[in-house]
């Protein structure tokens, strides 16, 4: 935890500085916005490595309780004393409520972290770091996380630059109803994760496997009503929400929520290459989903607009997974899907 932290606060305090200062040379009148906005950079970084220490310390709950519900709670909690005082919120304003909103979930987990934490940490013994190790699990972890993020947003950008605002609308109703179909399989992910590396280093690689396809088994039978519903009913939804010009949502709404389906089906793989030992293999299928992503929505994006972006996604979304299975297949023996056809070969790489 201590080496952690330290990283973090170095990492992002540097990272915040030079944010800061490319903004302040700038003459905008947004400037003061984007300055409250960076502070809140090491603060939101260090929440999530709170969270991730209590998420490994098996408490999960207490874990997403300072921001799942402390934050919004004094954030609902400032923006309702404006309002009865009457008190216009500008942007500033808004920033400032939520990173005093952040600051304050971070203190209500850090004092949870501290209650909670094994009594063996509080004792004055000297830390035995792993530094050179940590370091070289980091940096593949890292940049698979940041080309993910460029995988995720790619479509919305692509669309708007080769397409109208129009096609923008219609992919992106599409996108927020589509991603409510993952939201079993990304809660199951943050509960089963510690179980992990838990079940890993004591041996047991029967309740691995089993806990592997159970997340994909449960996860799937989570998504299957919310697509079955999207399907019979994703029309009506889209009308009553968001009015009929918007119908034209339906098609990449369906094509997005057949790959979700199937993603959910996977369940614990991505999550498995990391927290046993094969980073690597993880930044290797980002990169190439990456690569296939962009290309499949330049070439898809021109001709069909919101309709190729979700072909193109869909596409990348599917050969992500099965080349992910593939990988935990091969380096572990491990069927990450619904089937949960295990080899009885043993893996000495676990």
């Amino acid at each position: 935890w201590h080496w952690s932290t330290k990283i973090v606060l170095l990492t992002t305090v540097l990272l915040t500085i030079l944010a800061v200062l490319v903004v302040y040379v700038l003459d905008d009148y947004r400037r003061e916005s984007f300055l409250i906005g960076f502070l809140l950079i090491p603060v939101i970084a260090l929440s999530s490595l709170r969270a991730a220490a209590l998420q490994g310390l098996r408490s999960v709950v207490y874990s997403q309780f300072p921001e799942n519900f402390v934050k919004p709670l004094f954030f609902l909690l400032f923006i309702s004393i404006l309002s009865l005082r009457s008190i216009e919120a500008s942007a500033r304003t808004v920033l400032l409520l939520q990173l005093f909103s952040t600051v304050i979930a971070f203190f209500v987990g850090a004092i949870i972290l501290n209650t909670l934490r094994p009594k063996e940490t509080k004792q004055k013994i000297k830390p035995i770091y792993e530094s050179k190790k940590w370091r070289k699990a980091i940096l593949p972890m890292a940049l698979a996380d940041g080309v993910g993020v460029i995988n995720m947003q790619a479509d919305i950008i692509m669309l708007g630059l080769l397409t109208t605002s129009v096609q923008v609308g219609y992919y992106a109703i599409a996108a927020t109803g589509a991603a409510l179909i993952m939201t079993g399989i990304n809660v199951l992910v943050v509960v089963t994760t510690p179980y992990i590396t838990r079940f890993s280093q004591l041996g047991e690689r029967n309740r691995l496997r089993k806990l592997v396809t159970n997340v994909s088994r449960i996860g799937f039978l989570i998504s299957l009503p919310i697509f079955l519903s999207y399907v019979f009913f994703g029309e009506l939804f889209i009308a009553c929400f968001y009015g009929e010009e918007f119908i034209r949502s339906y098609l990449p709404l369906i094509i997005l929520s057949v790959a979700y389906l199937f993603k959910s089906s996977f369940g614990l793989e991505a999550r498995i290459l990391n927290m046993l030992g094969h980073e690597k293999d993880n930044l290797v299928g980002a990169v190439l989903v990456t690569l296939s992503n962009l290309i499949l929505n330049f070439l898809l994006i021109k001709r069909y607009g919101a309709t190729g972006a979700a072909l193109a996604t869909a596409i990348s979304i599917v050969l992500q997974n099965i080349l992910y299975w593939i990988m935990v297949k091969i380096r572990l023996g491990i069927d990450s899907s619904i089937i949960g056809f295990h080899s009885k070969k043993e893996k000495t790489n676990v």
